[in-house]
C-alpha cells in the first residue's frame, strides 16, 4: 500500500459512512468498532440566515433494507486512520511519500514502477492495481465519469500494453 502523501489526512470532506459501506466493513469483522465510535444520523436540521429554517428527520429508514439502516456520521480523516490502523494490524503499513509511476502487464499481474522519498525508483510484482490518480486512470483509460449521478461505479479496467507518459 503506498501514498504520495507524507501524513494521513487532518481534515474531512466527507462526513459519513454509508449503510453500503458498513455491511462490507461487516464482512471483515470492522463495523462493529467504527459504529460504536460514529453517530448514526437521524435527522438533518436545516438553517438559513441563522436561523432554524427546517428539520428532516429519517426515522426507520432502510430499516428493512440494512443492517445498519443510517448514515453513519464518522469524518473521513477518522475513517482513514481506522483503516490505517486496522491494515496495520493486518501487517500492511502504508509506504508514504511513494508514487506509482508507471507498470507493465506480466501476464500474471503487474509489475509496478515505484519512487521513492529520495526519488529514487523500484519495481514491485503486484496482482493487480487500484489508483487514483489522473495520469494512472488516463493510461488505463478509465475516466471518471462528470456527472455525480454517474459516478456510482468504479473502474478496475486496466489494459498494460504500454507505460504511461512520465
Amino acid at each position: 500500500m503506498i501514498d504520495k502523501t507524507t501524513d494521513p489526512g487532518t481534515t474531512s470532506r466527507a462526513v459519513v459512512v454509508q449503510a453500503r459501506i458498513l455491511e462490507q466493513y461487516d464482512q471483515l469483522g470492522l463495523a462493529g468498532t467504527m459504529v460504536a465510535d460514529g453517530l448514526p444520523m437521524t435527522a438533518v436540521n436545516l438553517w438559513a440566515a441563522g436561523r432554524k429554517a427546517a428539520r428532516a428527520p429519517f426515522g426507520d429508514l432502510g430499516a428493512d433494507l440494512s443492517p445498519f439502516p443510517y448514515a453513519l456520521i464518522y469524518p473521513q480523516d477518522e475513517h482513514e486512520r481506522f483503516l490505517i490502523a486496522h491494515l496495520h494490524a493486518a501487517g500492511v503499513d502504508v509506504e508514504r511519500r511513494t508514487e506509482l509511476v508507471g507498470f507493465d502487464d506480466t501476464g500474471r499481474g503487474v509489475r509496478a514502477t515505484l519512487r521513492g522519498p529520495d526519488g529514487s525508483e523500484q519495481t514491485c510484482d503486484a496482482a493487480y492495481i487500484a489508483a487514483a490518480t489522473v495520469r494512472i486512470r488516463a493510461y488505463a483509460k478509465c475516466s471518471l465519469p462528470a456527472s455525480p449521478a454517474e459516478r456510482t461505479r468504479m473502474c478496475f479496467t486496466l489494459p498494460m500494453s504500454r507505460r504511461p507518459a512520465r
